[in-house]
């Protein structure tokens, strides 16, 4: 079994939680062929305003947070060989000059012993500032 944690922090020494604002946006990919194994166990959470989002399309389910600094998915079984490619995109919103920290975790368990892939997870940076407006 696989759980999966998401974060966002402020770019900033002290990595305060971030909670995505408006034009901010963050998605985590996930390999997932056919929704097998994310997309069936994680689904949006209902509501008119969700804190975040789950999709799959052309294989790969996507996560994205929308008004949430941490969403702890459902764990999800992994079939034996099991590779899973993972990238973000984040995207800080247009001239607002916030830094945007995301960390991804995995933990895996297999018979009762977990194993943390890294000790603070994956971590990408996206910052978006003043500057002339795109064309």
């Amino acid at each position: 079994m696989a759980s999966i944690t998401l974060k966002t922090l402020t770019g900033t020494s002290n990595g305060q939680p971030y909670t995505p604002a408006a034009g901010d946006l963050v998605q985590v990919m996930f390999s997932d062929p056919n929704g097998q194994t994310f997309a069936s166990v994680w689904p949006t959470p209902s509501g008119s305003s969700p804190p975040y989002t789950v999709t799959n399309a052309n294989n790969v389910t996507t996560v994205q947070l929308i008004s949430t600094s941490f969403v702890a998915l459902p764990p999800v079984a992994l079939a034996s060989n099991q590779t899973v490619s993972v990238s973000s995109k984040v995207i800080p919103a247009l001239f607002s000059g916030t830094t945007i920290d995301v960390q991804i975790a995995a933990a895996l368990k297999n018979g009762g012993t977990t194993s943390p892939t890294v000790s603070n997870g994956a971590s990408c940076q996206a910052t978006a500032s003043q500057g002339s407006t795109p064309k």
